[in-house]
């Protein structure tokens, strides 16, 4: 070993070994275990919130009461720390985006609908984050204007990238208003319809009578 240190051949020896480490540890690290993980919320139900994990282990939601929730999420792995935090915004995301983010009823409106706030962690460098969903909200968008809008179906809310190079996605569907009739509104639509049909068979039951046949129709 001492005369093949001293030969010419041990540079390219620690050459080759160096950037067989450096290659090797460039590619131990890309292939940590990596997670996407997804939660949905969901308030179509009045009075109650839902939440959908697809790793519960990670992450997941308790309720706080009617129409609340606080979304408690930790680091995927051992070590690994929030790179970012990006609410979604109609215009893209915004990096550590602030405390919280404000939904709209409505384009243009300045009522609140849902909103959701940290609560805990969720900055750089830490390794959990809560942020709590409050539905039915009842307040009015900031001088600023509210993030977001409701729309049909559902809302990229925000993401979380980890320092393994996992992500969090946490999306809601609200309980929008889609202009469909309450029940009695259907029912007076039923009327209406009934009574429309009945008019248009009276009429055709005097178009088809036969002459001489007092009395008698078709129909």
């Amino acid at each position: 070993m001492s005369y093949f240190r001293s030969s010419r051949l041990w540079p390219r020896f620690t050459f080759h070994l160096t950037f067989a480490a450096a290659v090797c540890g460039a590619l131990c690290s890309s292939s940590l275990a990596q997670i996407a993980a997804t939660l949905s919320i969901s308030d179509l139900t009045e009075g109650a919130v839902t939440c959908t994990s697809s790793d519960s282990s990670v992450i997941g939601c308790s309720s706080l009461g009617p129409e609340r929730t606080v979304i408690r999420a930790k680091a995927p792995s051992p070590g690994a720390t929030i790179v970012k935090f990006n609410w979604f915004t109609p215009s893209g995301t915004t990096l550590d985006g602030g405390l919280h983010l404000y939904v709209a009823e409505s384009p243009g409106s300045q009522d609140i609908s849902d909103s959701f706030a940290k609560s805990g962690g969720g900055m750089k460098g830490d390794t959990f984050f809560n942020v709590d969903f409050s539905s039915s909200d009842g307040r009015t968008c900031p001088p600023t204007g509210c993030d977001i809008s409701e729309v049909f179906g559902p809302i990229a809310a925000f993401e979380v990238q980890w320092s393994d190079n996992s992500f969090y996605n946490v999306d809601f569907t609200s309980d929008i208003d889609s202009g469909a009739p309450e029940p009695p509104g259907l029912l007076l639509l039923g009327t209406g319809v009934l009574s429309v049909g009945v008019a248009i068979r009276r009429r055709f039951a005097r178009q088809l009578r036969v002459p001489g046949c007092s009395g008698t129709s078709f129909i």
